[in-house]
């Protein structure tokens, strides 16, 4: 990255990273264990909770999906939970403010089903659903003592999901 972007930190450790396509061109997103790095036109800029809105320094997983507003992109950290950053501003999820039981965000995927979107976020505290439908936020949660689905961990490493629709959560169990 440095070879291609001026400003990228010489001593980051790279944690996730996902391009976004915009108007103005490519955006790489480079989450690190100091911050959000933002590469374009050759140029990085480093977000930090410091200079920015992002609630911590640790950036552990990214995604980007598309709303109405537009491209919005998911930002997943190690203890200041999840960021939603659009057109409309930034919405943060943590525990204080939503049904997450943990701040710690490992995974994130969005998954069609039903004629819906669903956004699943793995945390450190088991695993959550946000209804991306629109409207209020929806939230269904799972962990070791959910009557829903009973979790046999609730550290959640990896989601994914099959033609079926069916769900997979890798944990450590």
């Amino acid at each position: 990255i440095r070879e291609i972007a001026a400003g990228f930190p010489d001593d980051a450790n790279v944690l996730s990273m996902i391009e976004s396509r915009t108007p103005s061109g490519p955006v790489l997103w480079v989450g690190t264990e100091d911050g959000l790095v933002r590469c374009a036109a050759g140029r990085c800029e480093v977000l930090t909770p410091e200079n920015s809105e992002l609630p911590d320094s640790q950036v552990f997983t990214l995604l980007e999906t598309r709303e109405a507003e537009g491209p919005v992109l998911w930002v997943g950290t190690r203890n200041g939970g999840l960021m939603r950053w659009g057109a409309g501003g930034k919405i943060i999820y943590d525990t204080r403010t939503s049904p997450l039981r943990h701040n710690w965000i490992n995974a994130l995927r969005v998954v069609r089903a039903g004629g819906e979107r669903f956004l699943w976020i793995g945390t450190n505290g088991g695993a959550a659903r946000l209804n991306l439908s629109g409207g209020e936020p929806r939230w269904l949660v799972l962990d070791e003592k959910s009557s829903t689905a009973r979790l046999p961990d609730n550290v959640i490493y990896q989601i994914l999901d099959d033609a079926r629709g069916r769900i997979y959560l890798a944990s450590g169990r």
